[in-house]
């Protein structure tokens, strides 16, 4: 009997040790940048991409990072804005990215949240894109942020989670290896900002990009349609907006929206599939969206709303030549994503900062409002007519 129970005391001893080591491992390698423990450049301080687990890992480093200023949006935001820009006001220290691939309203409206409970948020900053107000786009938030989300309403339970998935799993180990040998780009910037990896030759991926945009973004359906209203005039999409509206307004949230400045060559694509009416329309109904600021309440924060699209210096740059497909541009990687080059000047406009290293070209960014809007709308339009000559 004594025997039996010493096989059992040392055969749990050591599953317990293991369990122990397994954890300790994962905390010290971190690869999803999360503990920070003990981080050496060459040994764990360069993650690789877990562009896979990018929303998992966001949230869990919002939790831990507990930002007062927070970058919203798609991979337009991920890539292209940096949350260590100088305007960011000094209340919103620390800034994180929260832009997140691929998402849409209903998961940002969570992501937003989130944040909100993490840490009280003083300024936001939100890219818009066309393409996720389209009614067919799905609203489908990844299973990986419902289950932090709700585990969080019972702290011992999230606690638990997060063990079992970072420190425990499988997935963790293999990442904590996959870190330790790792020699290649590396996953993101500090604060969130995710680089870009993509080493195909603009051509090429401008051909990819705008295949994707047809059968994904702006029509996920067999039958080519984008659809801004349903039949009664709604569109939830922009209901999800003018939550992240309210929330600010409650919160007394310092909120600056603004319409992605995509490539005008992506512009001319959608000019041609027909979708330019409903681009104008959908500009409308942001303008729409935005509260009138109150008489007499100087202090309540404004919901600003600019816009970076049309056809000015920056979203006209040449492409390189087809005979040197590898050359880069100096303000996009592909049609659709602006480099930090642009993201920087975006900011500046938005945040009226002076950078006498960069000075923002005149046309780039209009603040819309309703008295200006229809004359700003005309003005693309004749834009495009002089790019197309």
């Amino acid at each position: 009997m004594n025997q039996i129970t010493r096989y059992l005391k040392l055969y749990f001893g050591i599953f317990i040790i293991g369990i122990i080591s397994v954890a300790l491992f994962n905390a010290i390698v971190d690869p999803y940048g999360i503990y920070k423990i003990l981080e050496i450049q060459g040994v764990n301080k360069t993650k690789p991409p877990f562009d896979t687990q990018l929303r998992m890992v966001k949230l869990l480093q919002v939790q831990k990072f507990k930002p007062k200023g927070i970058l919203l949006g798609t991979s337009r935001a991920n890539y292209g804005l940096d949350p260590n820009h100088p305007g960011w006001d000094e209340s919103s220290q620390p800034v994180y990215n929260l832009g997140v691939n691929g998402t849409n309203l209903h998961e940002i409206v969570r992501l937003f949240q989130n944040a909100q409970q993490s840490n009280s948020i003083n300024q936001v900053v939100m890219g818009l894109d066309f393409f996720v107000f389209n009614l067919f786009f799905s609203d489908r938030i990844d299973e990986s942020i419902i289950e932090i989300l709700d585990n969080r309403k019972t702290p011992l339970k999230s606690l638990g989670k997060e063990i079992k998935n970072n420190l425990l799993s499988t997935l963790a180990t293999k990442n904590s290896f996959k870190t330790l040998f790792f020699k290649g780009k590396p996953s993101n910037l500090k604060n969130g900002q995710g680089i870009w990896t993509d080493e195909r030759g603009i051509q090429e991926i401008t051909v990819s990009t705008l295949k994707t945009y047809m059968q994904v973004m702006w029509f996920p359906t067999d039958d080519f349609k984008f659809c801004l209203h349903n039949g009664n005039g709604k569109n939830d999409k922009f209901d999800y907006l003018k939550k992240i509206i309210a929330l600010s307004e409650i919160n007394n949230i310092d909120l600056r929206l603004f319409i992605s400045p995509v490539h005008a060559y992506l512009l001319e694509a959608m000019r041609v599939m027909g979708l330019w009416p409903i681009y104008e329309q959908w500009k409308r109904g942001l303008v729409a969206s935005i509260p009138i600021q109150e008489q007499g309440n100087p202090k309540k924060p404004t919901v600003q709303l600019w816009d970076f699209s049309g056809y000015n210096t920056i979203t006209t740059e040449n492409y390189p030549p087809k005979n040197k497909p590898q050359a880069p541009m100096q303000g996009y990687t592909e049609s659709a994503h602006y480099k930090n080059w642009v993201g920087n000047q975006i900011l500046d406009r938005i945040f009226d900062h002076q950078n006498k290293n960069r000075a923002v070209p005149e046309g780039f960014g209009v603040q819309l409002k309703n008295e200006n809007l229809e004359e700003h709308l005309a003005k693309i339009r004749e834009d495009q007519v002089s790019y197309q000559e």
